[in-house]
């Protein structure tokens, strides 16, 4: 009888979820679509409605529909401009834009996209990515449009403060990028050296090479820890790459990022591949670093340092 009682109550309780609650289930478990229909019948006057709007922004991110996104994202910054994360949503997504369209168009999108990382930064002290985006466009715009390493620079400091391993990797970037590779060298491998980065590597050593890739940090007894940005996964595996060190890591790390990887995290799929084939070459596994190199020029068949590095995995 419980049992026949609890099968006549169970439909109620899922049918009397509201429909934030079913879009807001599938967004966290990245059903965008199913997330989407239901998130656009949460009507104006539920409690929930500018959070059911913010993920459909982000969805229409994710699906690479910036238009619909920006207006979204402008219309909750209006609404609640002391909120840091949508003034970085709202920023990040102006950038993208800006990467879609004209190097003349994109220049009118400039000052906004500072305005709104700036204030997100000011508005949090904390705020890790809104200072990452601040490097990386200080970084990338020539100077006479306002770039500038030295506002790099600063903003690279107040990460250091921060998290020692963002801002380390955030100052070997600036170094990279003006073209000190010594000092650079010396951020990234400081970076390297932390989050328990020897344990990490002794640990995977433990695994054939072909089993790291399936490998879950929360879910195996290995001391690696999981990174909140996906982006460090990257910049790991990157690093191990180009310095041939700690090569299992990095193999760890990219995997990671190749998993969790959605269009906002900056660095396009073929790159990662490209830095584990790099990194099987380091090890000395042709048959996995050809994988991943063809991998990667399947991808984008234009991708010239893949075919440099092609090559040089053929010829081991």
């Amino acid at each position: 009888m419980k049992k026949i009682l609890f099968l006549l109550l169970f439909p109620i309780c899922v049918f009397s979820q509201s429909n934030f609650e079913k879009g807001q289930a599938y967004f966290q478990q990245e059903k965008l679509t199913k997330a989407k229909f239901y998130l656009v019948e949460v009507e104006k006057n539920d409690t929930n409605y500018y959070k059911a709007q913010e993920y459909l922004a982000d969805i229409a991110v994710y699906q690479e529909n910036l238009d619909e996104a920006l207006e979204i994202y402008e219309e909750l910054v209006e609404r609640f401009p002391e909120n840091a994360n949508l003034n970085f949503k709202y920023g990040g997504t102006l950038g993208l834009k800006a990467l879609s369209v004209t190097k003349i168009e994109a220049a009118f999108y400039i000052s906004d996209i500072k305005k709104y990382f700036k204030r997100a930064a000011e508005l949090d002290k904390n705020h890790i990515e809104a200072r990452w985006a601040l490097v990386e466009l200080y970084v990338k715009l020539p100077g006479f449009i306002g770039g500038s390493f030295e506002t790099a620079t600063t903003y690279a400091d107040q990460l250091l403060e921060i998290s020692p391993i963002n801002g380390y990797f955030a100052k070997g970037y600036i170094a990279e990028h003006d073209n000190q590779s010594k000092i650079a060298r010396s951020y990234y491998l400081k970076a390297m050296e932390l989050n328990n980065a020897e344990a990490c590597q002794q640990d995977l050593q433990n695994f054939s090479l072909h089993k790291i890739d399936n490998l879950d940090a929360e879910k195996t007894a290995i001391g690696c820890q999981n990174f909140n940005r996906n982006q460090l996964n990257y910049l790991t595996g990157k690093v191990a790459a180009e310095y041939n060190i700690q090569n299992q890591r990095g193999i760890f790390y990219l995997q990671q990022y190749i998993k969790n990887f959605s269009p906002v995290d900056g660095v396009p799929l073929h790159y990662a591949f490209y830095r584990k084939a790099q990194l099987y070459k380091n090890l000395g596994d042709k048959k996995q670093a050809e994988k991943w190199i063809n991998k990667s020029l399947e991808l984008n068949n234009d991708f010239e340092k893949a075919f440099e590095e092609k090559t040089k995995i053929q010829a081991m």
